[in-house]
């Protein structure tokens, strides 16, 4: 009977003594996490780096975000990464999708999408959502992972389920091409719907196509434009260049140069080379302003520069006749060659 009172006060010391401590740290770690939140970096780092060498993840990845920024700190690549890691080999969601993403974008690491997909999936498998949507994507386009558009769907599904509305688009998408399942553009529709509900501009875009072909909605011209407008305002470039276009021939707007000159400029300035090609050729013919053949020719080497073979041999044809340059046979060659290279007609 006293062996059994021993041992019970002996395991509820230690069972306290645990729970003491672990109290403690909680207390610590909140304590750094508000002098970090406070902007007091000295003594946010005082706090958690000893936390972070006893293995709790949180202050490894404040500390990793300290090394990143350099608040408080050195900025310090080589540091950031080894606290990261740290943090996401202790299973810290966050830090997991942020390696993720290191290795995927190449940032301060190697770029390798296998080490992506390895870590985005650990961070998945913890209900990160969009974790879930980036290993969805990277099944659909086969990147670091075996092409598989059914393990795309379900993580775009388990993300959307959460909200995740890029992962709503991405499944319309699925459903408009036929990835692995059969094309269904009312499906699709539907999807898209509840992305743009939550703000999702590619999303608008998509919907702004449906009403304008007819595809999964009643044909209707008036809200496709509103919709393409709605995303191009946004930002969206593609909806940028189509509405440029839609002004430039007349195609369901009235045809307006101005107005289609202005909607080029601004996908342009995002890099779509295909619009710098528009706007080059709209002040070499005079649309929506004077004819500028200069300007013509700083828009065309924009997307030249690029590989866009139509300015490429747009370029060729201007040194070729002195056309806002000076004329200039061997440039001509060149540009005519670049394009000619990629199967543009000459």
């Amino acid at each position: 009977m006293r062996l059994k009172a021993s041992l019970f006060k002996f395991f509820f010391i230690i069972i306290f003594n645990v729970f003491v401590i672990s109290q403690g740290y909680s207390a610590s770690l909140q304590e750094g996490l508000n002098a970090f939140n406070q902007r007091d970096y000295k003594k946010a780092k005082e706090i958690l780096e000893p936390l972070a060498l006893q293995g709790h993840t949180k202050a490894q990845f404040t500390l990793a975000e300290m090394y990143s920024l350099g608040k408080g700190v050195e900025k310090d690549d080589k540091k950031e990464f080894s606290w990261l890691k740290m943090a996401a080999e202790g299973g810290h969601v966050d830090a997991q999708f942020a390696l993720g993403s290191m290795y995927q974008l190449g940032n301060n690491v190697n770029k390798n999408n296998q080490k992506a997909a390895i870590w985005y999936r650990k961070a998945a498998e913890q209900g990160h959502a969009k974790s879930q949507s980036n290993l969805g994507l990277m099944y659909l386009t086969g990147d670091g992972v075996i092409k598989d558009y059914s393990q795309a769907l379900s993580w775009f599904k388990k993300a959307a389920g959460q909200g995740h509305d890029r992962s709503m688009n991405s499944i319309g998408v699925i459903y408009t091409n036929g990835y692995g399942v059969d094309k269904n553009h009312g499906v699709a529709v539907k999807w898209f719907q509840k992305a743009a509900k939550l703000g999702n501009v590619k999303s608008y875009s998509r919907l702004g196509h449906g009403y304008l072909t007819g595809q999964g909605v009643s044909k209707d011209i008036k809200k496709g434009v509103s919709w393409y407008r709605k995303a191009a305002n946004k930002g969206d470039v593609d909806a940028q260049f189509t509405l440029g276009h839609m002004h430039n021939r007349g195609k369901f707007v009235s045809k307006n140069y101005k107005k289609a000159r202005a909607w080029y400029r601004l996908a342009a300035l995002q890099g779509d080379l295909e619009a710098q090609y528009k706007l080059g050729m709209m002040h070499y013919h005079g649309h929506g302003a004077p004819k500028n053949n200069k300007k013509a020719i700083e828009w065309f080497k924009k997307s030249a520069e690029q590989g866009y073979a139509a300015s490429q041999n747009a370029l060729g044809y201007r040194y070729y006749y002195g056309l806002g340059v000076s004329k200039n046979i061997k440039k001509a060659i060149f540009w005519y060659r670049k394009s000619a290279n990629q199967g543009y007609p000459q």
